[in-house]
């Protein structure tokens, strides 16, 4: 736990951020304040209506400042973003986590909805509340939001898809969106994916783009990836995906070893500090799973995670039992040791 101290108007309270909080769907009407660390050092986050932290945002905000070295400014401007897109899914009753798929409609909202206002009425001669560019600028905060809980594990990868489908459906004057077509069907060393959005950034792209051959393979890659049938394929893939995790999930839960967050992606986060002998190295069990035959992810090389955590990928039932065995066989040597 580390403490900071939050400005509420002219006073100031001592609060505490803890790691173990839940990241809940549902955030009411969230409201920004300033943060100032015992360093003197500040950012922005997110409290709800009883004055509690959003953690999710919270710990997004946090990274962004001294993680990233963004600047608090930014953190303020991403802050008040985020703030805006749960106080829309709080209006509308939507849980943030799946409402990337309705963008277009925030989009609306932003668009002429008055700060706090739940009533958008458009039509005719209606004058927009905010411009394009400002509105860009409040969707590069959701999408940066959206993408750290997908890699934390906090929701599923494909909300990625569904933010970069509702971001081309709407248009967007000076923003472009930019989508790979093969990883999700697993197609390795092909590349494929495309660039949609403002067609004079379009152009302006194209003029400086290098010559660059498009293999027959690739071609045929991406017909197939745009296909109805593809898009099924990833949906059903998705549910497979699902039963599939809850195996993993449970396993490690029963070796002590539980995930971090509730992942809705196609792997999982362990913190494995718990298995490492004392004055053993901080990658003892991805070494030893090697050793064993089985390649996990080291955990450093994503931001805010030590090398004690690694990535497990989500397998086919049988393939996780043996994954789980070893580990149980690792743990019991340890004690015996």
């Amino acid at each position: 736990m580390s403490c900071a101290t939050v400005r509420v108007g002219a006073s100031c309270m001592l609060f505490t951020v803890s790691t173990g909080r839940v990241i809940v769907g549902v955030v009411g009407m969230p409201r920004v304040f300033p943060v100032r660390m015992p360093s003197g050092e500040r950012y922005w986050t997110l409290l709800d209506d009883d004055l509690e932290l959003v953690v999710a945002a919270e710990e997004f905000l946090r990274h962004l400042r001294f993680g990233r070295d963004a600047a608090e400014s930014t953190t303020r401007t991403y802050a008040g973003g985020i703030a805006l897109f749960l106080r829309w899914c709080a209006l509308t009753g939507r849980d943030w986590r799946t409402a990337a798929g309705y963008l277009g409609m925030f989009m609306l909202w932003l668009r002429h909805a008055e700060t706090g206002g739940d009533v958008v009425v458009p039509g005719p001669g209606t004058k927009a509340v905010r411009g394009p560019r400002r509105v860009n600028s409040l969707l590069a905060a959701v999408r940066e939001f959206v993408k750290r809980q997908v890699i934390a594990g906090a929701i599923d990868a494909h909300v990625m898809a569904q933010l970069a489908e509702s971001l081309v459906a709407e248009q967007v004057p000076g923003l472009l969106v930019i989508r790979s077509l093969t990883k999700t069907s697993g197609i390795a060393g092909l590349r494929a994916g495309y660039v949609l959005g403002d067609p004079d950034l379009v152009r302006r792209l194209a003029a400086h783009q290098p010559p660059w051959s498009v293999s027959s393979p690739a071609l045929a890659a991406i017909q197939a990836c745009c296909s109805d049938r593809a898009r099924q394929e990833a949906e059903a893939a998705a549910r497979v995906l699902t039963a599939h995790r809850r195996v993993l999930v449970a396993g490690l839960a029963d070796l002590g070893l539980p995930v971090a967050g509730t992942p809705r992606t196609p792997f999982v986060l362990v913190d494995t500090r718990s298995v490492i002998p004392a004055g053993g190295s901080a990658g003892y069990l991805r070494d030893i799973l090697r050793d064993n035959g089985f390649a996990v992810r080291r955990g450093d090389t994503f931001p805010g995670l030590g090398p004690e955590w690694v990535r497990i990928a989500v397998r086919e039932p049988a393939g996780t039992r043996r994954l789980l065995q070893s580990i149980a066989m690792i743990r019991a040597a340890e004690r015996v040791g």
